[in-house]
């Protein structure tokens, strides 16, 4: 493992958050055009890279490996709920914020950053594992993710609209949305690899490439809305980041290691446990309307340590 490759690509990432701040600051980017780049990233770029994923892979393993990994997969982001709950009461978060840190406990930046990371660290081959996590983020993160926001959103308004959404039926037609039927969509490609024309196969490409550069910006322009001092004081956020980004990886990776036999798979789940925590909740998050200082922070911090807390868990594995 190269340090120096991990480092590179944090350092690709920062560059492009810092676009993103510029951009705001000098009121190119304004706040409804935010609003607006948050709807497109969750609606059309970030499942078309879901989608282009599975139809551009160059191998495909067993039935009984995939269904194996989607389960080990299940099991660390449902403990990773557990963790986010229990990190939260730790750091005696108020009630009204815990699910900001469940969310960024749970959801990290497995796609952004986790797919480059996984291909200059680990190789092509590893792509494969990736791409399998990448689905059951997706499926996870749209339905029980999507409640938690959804939910949020709820309690936190008052109008009949909101009402109507607290009961069963509405909270589905929430959930039944264009990300969960693309990681649907998803499985079902990767599992029968059709044939499929490249006209299709590029523009899926083209939409899905420009996620990661859309979603910096957007991470760019919620920093720089913020005081620099509110950020970098903030002590809590450095406890937060330790125990996200160094004790649950380790924990987690001692816990799966003795039911892991594939050496790749248990370095790939080791190496998108400790990316730092997503921007998709928080893009999400501001397309609702709710508060998203606390996920700003918390990805801002947990990326610009990452690259010493990253290297630091995969030498432990090693």
């Amino acid at each position: 493992m190269s340090v120096m490759t991990i480092v590179e690509q944090m350092i690709v990432i920062c560059f492009l958050i810092l676009i993103g701040g510029i951009l705001y600051r000098k009121k190119i980017l304004k706040d409804l055009t935010i609003k607006d780049i948050s709807a497109l990233i969750v609606n059309i770029t970030n499942p078309a890279l879901l989608l282009h994923s599975a139809l551009s892979a160059q191998e495909h393993i067993p039935i009984g490996k995939v269904m194996g990994s989607i389960a080990l997969f299940t099991v660390c982001y449902m403990s990773a709920y557990l963790i986010g709950w229990i990190i939260s009461i730790i750091m005696r978060i108020p009630k009204e914020k815990r699910y900001a840190y469940q969310m960024m406990t749970v959801y990290g930046n497995v796609g952004f950053i986790g797919i480059p990371l996984a291909l200059a660290v680990l190789g092509n081959q590893s792509l494969i594992y990736v791409s399998i996590n990448n689905l059951v983020y997706n499926i996870l993160f749209y339905t029980s993710g999507m409640m938690i926001l959804n939910q949020k959103t709820a309690d936190s308004e008052v109008s009949d609209q909101n009402k109507k959404s607290r009961g069963c039926s509405g909270l589905i037609r929430k959930v039944v949305n264009v990300g969960t039927v693309s990681a649907i969509l998803t499985i079902v490609i990767y599992l029968i690899n059709p044939h499929v024309p490249s006209v299709v196969s590029d523009t899926l490409n083209y939409a899905g490439s420009a996620t990661t550069f859309l979603s910096m910006l957007v991470l760019g322009a919620s920093v720089a809305a913020m005081p620099f001092r509110k950020i970098f004081t903030d002590l809590r956020i450095y406890l937060f980041t330790l125990l996200r980004m160094v004790v649950m990886p380790i924990l987690l990776i001692l816990a799966i290691r003795p039911w892991v036999t594939d050496p790749l798979l248990l370095k790939v789940t080791a190496l998108l446990i400790a990316v730092p925590a997503g921007n998709l909740p928080m893009i999400v998050s501001r397309e609702l309307g709710l508060e998203e200082e606390d996920f700003a922070k918390g990805i801002l911090v947990t990326t610009m340590l990452s690259p010493v807390t990253i290297t630091l868990v995969m030498m432990i594995l090693k």
